[in-house]
């Protein structure tokens, strides 16, 4: 037990002032904690971390990483895949993930390689990967081929993942490792020049446009890559703004901040349309769910699924909102149809009935009800030492 019981809590929230005060009663009197002064926000993600193991832990660790982490405010992180071994295959990424699941104290979600060692030479089998990473890069080294770049963009398309570039050309290096300007020659510095980098975005932006893949970069800082992303983002009626808090600190955001404001201002969501309404029958909602989100064709049921659904309607709760439970990896309830399969037959196998939520649950496949869940328990960390209690976080 803690040493400390919550007597008062008040929280207070606007959108020009947050403030939050909590008066506490410990073995001492009274304690009382001011944090005023603090914001109170949701975990933050951070996309880009290199939490070097395996092969690489002298500088980093994935505990040490995760735990700084958390110390920051950070609950996902997504790891860089420049890794020996590099997790070009599902032998390769299972040495990472088993360090993950044993040292990790947030969620630590890796990248996959595009190439295979990160050589640029042959396409990983992105299709085995592809449900345990959050995406693809080869972060520390460009993809040097056009067609290799297109093929791993619509290959990624079809698989819903994302391609991660590090954009660089190594012809065009020459040994640098600065910017090739005013300060490189006046200190004699070899320089890498501007086009290494802008060149495979001016690239990748026309790939883009054909493929239609998501696509990140993991590092702009020339002016001619920020005019690129500029004009791309007006051709797409996208608002843009640059985010330059890196070097500036909160002044570096302003400009982003005001975007987002603005946005939400002058562009604010049309009315709220629901997908079925609630007088409608119990099979009916899962049907509407099913076709215009998951683009079914057809929505089937088994017989035991529809003995609980007559039983729902015999207990007059036929207007309660529908939840269906089925794979993350598809909307369909194949985890191997990736991307946005169309005209598909989705299969009800059961319902489950939570009266209590006011809830109808349908279950669409061969799924575990719990995903998310860690293979190892935290409980099984949780132990008493000489009379403390560690594991618990």
């Amino acid at each position: 037990m803690s040493a400390y019981e919550t007597k008062k809590i008040e929280f207070k929230s606007e959108f020009s002032e947050n403030a939050f005060f909590a008066e506490v009663s410990s073995a001492e009197e009274g304690l009382v904690r001011d944090f005023s002064k603090f914001a109170v926000f949701p975990g933050f993600c951070d996309v880009h971390v290199h939490f070097r193991e395996p092969g690489f832990s002298y500088k980093e660790t994935i505990k040490s990483g995760s735990m700084a982490s958390a110390k920051g405010g950070y609950t996902s992180v997504c790891t860089m895949p420049n890794l020996n071994p590099v997790p070009d295959s599902l032998e390769h990424l299972k040495e990472q993930t088993d360090i993950i699941e044993r040292d990790a104290v947030i969620e630590v979600l890796p990248y996959a390689a595009i190439t295979i060692g990160e050589k640029g030479e042959e396409l990983v089998d992105m299709e085995s990967l592809a449900e345990k990473v959050i995406a693809f890069s080869d972060d520390g080294r460009g993809v040097q081929s056009e067609e290799m770049m297109r093929e791993a963009m619509l290959r990624a398309k079809a698989l819903g993942k994302m391609i991660v570039a590090h954009c660089e050309v190594n012809e065009l290096l020459r040994g640098g490792y600065i910017h090739d300007g005013e300060y490189a020659k006046a200190h004699g510095h070899r320089g890498i020049c501007s086009e290494s980098e802008w060149g495979p975005i001016a690239r990748d932006i026309e790939l883009v446009r054909e493929t239609r893949c998501a696509y990140h970069v993991c590092h702009i800082s020339t002016k001619e890559e920020i005019n690129m992303v500029k004009e791309h983002c007006a051709s797409l009626g996208v608002p843009f703004a640059l985010n330059n808090a890196f070097a500036e600190g909160g002044a570096g955001a302003v400009d982003l901040a005001n975007l987002v404001v603005e946005t939400l201002e002058n562009n604010p969501s049309g009315p709220l349309q629901f997908t079925y309404s609630d007088d409608q029958s119990i099979c009916e909602k899962i049907e509407s769910v099913a076709k215009k989100i998951y683009r079914a064709e057809l929505v089937t049921f088994s017989s035991n699924a529809r003995k609980k659904i007559a039983a729902a309607e015999k207990m007059g709760i036929s207007h309660f909102p529908v939840c269906i439970a089925k794979t993350q990896y598809s909307f369909s309830q194949d985890p191997t149809a990736y991307g946005a399969p169309e005209g598909f037959e989705f299969d009800i196998k059961d319902i489950v009935i939570n009266t209590g939520s006011e809830m109808i649950v349908a279950i669409a496949g061969d799924i575990i009800r719990m995903p998310g869940l860690p293979k190892v328990p935290q409980a099984n960390k949780i132990d008493i030492v000489n009379g403390v209690i560690e594991g618990l976080s």
